[in-house]
């Protein structure tokens, strides 16, 4: 049995990693080393942590089957989804204790907030 076949689009949407963006805006932020560093390890932190709520999750919806309800599969999924998302504000919050509360500012808006559901 397979996922949906737009599970794993909407997985990666939902469950995104936003630290690669901040470390895009590294020139005009003006990014010290160190605070490169910093949030490079906070990235691969919440990389590994979504990773594990990913597989979890790509699990169940492959249990679940290709014409599963989607209704049902989400209610099955909304608390390891949820988790991830909680897992993706620490680090945002994370990274917001890096930056200066200047360079914090400067980021656009969809950077510093999490996906949507």
């Amino acid at each position: 049995m397979s996922a949906p076949p737009d599970f794993a689009a909407r997985l990666a949407q939902i469950l995104a990693n936003p630290i690669p963006a901040i470390l895009g805006y590294r020139d005009s932020l003006q990014l010290t080393a160190d605070q490169v560093a910093q949030l490079q390890a906070i990235s691969d932190s919440l990389d590994a942590a979504t990773r594990d709520v990913s597989n979890s999750v790509t699990a169940e919806s492959r249990r679940a089957g290709e014409h599963a309800d989607p209704t049902a599969l989400y209610d099955r999924l909304r608390l390891k989804l949820a988790e991830g998302r909680r897992q993706i504000r620490h680090a945002l919050e994370a990274a917001q204790r890096v930056l200066t509360p200047h360079q914090w500012a400067r980021l656009p808006d969809v950077v510093k907030t999490p996906a949507p559901r």
